[in-house]
């Protein structure tokens, strides 16, 4: 996070190499994504981050997300970023939670689940 939480200026992501530490930035969130995942109560401050291969999942951790920012790692080093609607965000309860995860599941992994049924 670029800034405080009440004045965001970006969010940038990182790479770090686990060997020797150094930080390589990889690029920044649209300023129109930004606002996205900002909380009205406590503003940037609080992102929930999945991770999973090539894509990161961010939205807002301190209330019902209405909105998840995604981000792809490209082979040349590039970003891709998206935003999709939370489906679940508008269904009027918001005292029922809704878990958001990611993992890398690839088609052998699916043949496996279906010969166990």
């Amino acid at each position: 996070m670029i800034g405080d939480s009440e004045n965001v200026a970006g969010v940038k992501i990182w790479k770090v190499n686990t060997e020797n530490f150094e930080c390589e930035e990889l690029g920044e969130m649209p300023a129109a994504l930004i606002q996205k995942v900002k909380s009205e109560t406590y503003g940037v401050s609080s992102i929930s981050v999945c991770l999973a291969g090539d894509y990161a999942y961010m939205s807002k951790s301190s209330e019902m997300a209405e909105e998840i920012v995604g981000c792809e790692f490209k082979n040349d080093g590039g970003l891709r970023w998206w935003s999709m609607k939370n489906e679940a965000a508008g269904d009027g309860n918001r005292s029922q939670r809704v878990v958001f995860s990611c993992s890398v599941i690839g088609l052998g992994d699916l043949q496996r689940a279906m010969l166990l049924e």
